[in-house]
């Protein structure tokens, strides 16, 4: 795993933050009421094995994994627990469909891709126009697995070039609140354009 300098992971972290801020705002549309972007805590150059204590040990999860491609590469871990992905579920179907489990479910999951495809590519979309790059998110993917399942999925992904990025983000409503983990790995040109970011934005001033 690559080491990200303190500068570099400063200008990721406000990148991110800013997409988190335009994904709340097309969730209030999505949601059909006002949904705001709270606080997000950011974690760098860790013991992924440490970061695995935030999750219960047998406690399925809902992992979207999305591939990002382009001028730099990565992988977006966006992570739901079920209570989290049934809240969601319960403000945005009504009684009926609730009511019936089998297509519940099925709508459920849909229903998590649509929120990774709002979160994952409004963040990327930061990437690409803040950093000036061609990069674009992949069609998500969709897993029910364990805390053991996802730190292998993670782990199967890191190469010595890639770089590990962690945080926890809030988006609270009127009526509902979530708080998903993501992880994101991005590849050692990610780090290249933020370097020429750092740069032109120092040759400006």
């Amino acid at each position: 795993m690559k080491h990200i300098e303190e500068t570099e992971f400063e200008v990721a972290k406000d990148i991110i933050n800013k997409g988190l801020k335009k994904a709340a705002e097309t969730f209030s549309f999505f949601m059909k009421e006002p949904m705001v972007h709270k606080d997000t805590d950011f974690i760098h150059d860790f013991d992924l094995n440490e970061i695995g204590g935030f999750f219960p040990a047998r406690e399925p999860l809902f992992v979207l994994t999305t591939e990002l491609r382009g001028e730099f590469t990565g992988i977006c871990f966006l992570v739901l627990r079920g209570d989290e992905a049934d809240a969601l579920a319960q403000i945005s179907f009504n009684e009926s469909l609730r009511k019936d489990q089998e297509k519940y479910e099925k709508m459920k999951e849909a229903l998590l891709l649509e929120v990774d495809n709002i979160i994952s590519a409004t963040v990327v979309t930061q990437f690409a126009n803040i950093l000036d790059y061609h990069v674009f998110g992949d069609v998500p993917k969709l897993a029910k697995i364990d805390k053991a399942e996802l730190l292998l999925m993670i782990n199967g992904k890191l190469t010595t070039d890639r770089i590990l990025l962690f945080c926890t983000s809030g988006f609270k409503s009127h009526t509902s609140s979530f708080r998903p983990e993501f992880f994101w790995i991005l590849d050692s040109e990610f780090v290249v354009a933020v370097k020429r970011y750092i740069e032109k934005e120092y040759q400006n001033r």
